[in-house]
């Protein structure tokens, strides 16, 4: 037909693909290439041979820019053309969203098998297959077998994950939003669990006074003594308790204490537990001694949780020095609201040494007051 391929590239206009499905769209782009692919066919000699000089310098062109000139370019555009390309990324990925999990999966399922699989080996394209002896998991019990199809099965989850959720923004909007949120995030999960290590840490005091209810409701109901004899035995009683539960908990929190400093605490813990051994019995002085050992455990949990996120926002750049200043103070409410330096205040010295033994560096420096707290920063 006369003017076929003009007729043809017409329909290659804004406003034409912008009412037309996905496609329509691409039906009217390949017959656009096609058919001017035919006309050059059709040309005479001179003018096929002037189009394939061309051709060739522009891919002559072409790779010289991809070399150290294209590099200059593409930063010299960039403002410009990342975001644009991230839009048309996104309206590609909405229209053929299907087409790419499809794709993607295909070449999943005929991938090259790796002729070995180790736990050496350097391919990330499968799980390695942990052993509680070499790695302290085995996930649950998963066989080798099970592993394989839920690896696979996760892959397939991944893909339309990721088509989806590049669907939604531009890759700036999703990356400034998790960079910003994963702090919010990473307070918040540090929060919880040292909340829960504290809560912990009343429970088992409770405990403790607990067991030694009994035998102060037997002293004051003791009728052969007086009320004045009967008080002071139960002072006697709570004040080597007392002592008992602060040197055992010094041993462990005091991280100042000298090699004579500790022989004294061992010797003034076993002159309480030799009093309590005469006054309570075996099973109920074990029983504290236990929860000492637990309270031992939830507090060393609370430091990791401390150190940890600590660690973690000194790693993160946008938590403690690039962000804006209103993100700034969305995340000094946050730290303020969950008093995690308020926790990391009262046990410093601790998470300093959890730092060293870490591999950061941290000279042990004193508190310096009121000047670690953030609330002045609003």
């Amino acid at each position: 037909y006369s003017n076929f391929i003009k007729n043809t590239l017409d329909l290659v206009s804004g406003k034409h693909l912008r009412g037309a499905t996905a496609l329509a769209g691409v039906t009217a782009i390949g017959a656009a290439v096609i058919f001017t692919g035919h006309a050059l066919y059709d040309m005479s000699p001179v003018a096929t041979s002037a189009a394939a000089g061309y051709f060739a310098a522009r891919t002559v062109y072409g790779a010289f820019q991809a070399g150290p000139l294209a590099a200059i370019l593409n930063a010299a555009t960039g403002w410009f053309v990342q975001p644009t390309t991230e839009f048309v990324s996104l309206i590609v990925s909405r229209y053929t969203g299907p087409w790419q999990r499809a794709i993607n999966n295909l070449f999943d399922r005929y991938k090259p098998t790796p002729k070995t699989s180790t736990v050496t080996s350097p391919r990330n394209e499968a799980p390695n297959f942990p052993s509680v002896e070499v790695d302290g998991m085995d996930f649950a019990g998963m066989t080798k077998k099970e592993q394989e199809r839920n690896w696979d099965k996760n892959l397939r989850m991944w893909v339309a994950v990721s088509n989806t959720f590049g669907q939604l923004l531009r890759g700036t909007h999703h990356g400034g939003r998790v960079l910003m949120m994963i702090s919010w995030s990473d307070e918040q999960l540090t929060a919880i669990l040292v909340e829960t290590m504290d809560a912990k840490l009343v429970s088992y005091a409770i405990q403790a006074d607990m067991i030694l209810t009994p035998y102060k409701t037997t002293i004051l109901s003791n009728s052969q003594v007086t009320r004045k004899q009967a008080m002071e035995e139960l002072a006697d009683m709570q004040s080597i308790y007392n002592t008992y539960i602060a040197d055992a908990e010094k041993v462990w929190l005091d991280l100042t204490l000298t090699e004579e400093e500790m022989k004294k605490l061992e010797v003034s813990i076993k002159s309480c537990q030799c009093w309590l051994e005469a006054h309570l019995t075996i099973s109920d002085l074990n029983a504290l001694a236990k929860i000492q050992e637990q309270k031992k455990e939830a507090i060393q949990t609370l430091f990791t949780a401390l150190t940890l996120n600590e660690v973690r926002s000194f790693n993160t750049a946008e938590a403690n020095r690039n962000l804006e200043p209103e993100a700034r103070q969305a995340q000094r409410a946050i730290r303020n609201g969950f008093h995690l330096q308020e926790y990391v205040n009262q046990y410093r010295n601790h998470v300093q040494l959890m730092m060293q033994r870490m591999g950061y560096e941290n000279s042990m420096k004193s508190k310096a007051g009121s000047a670690l707290r953030c609330e002045s920063l609003f």
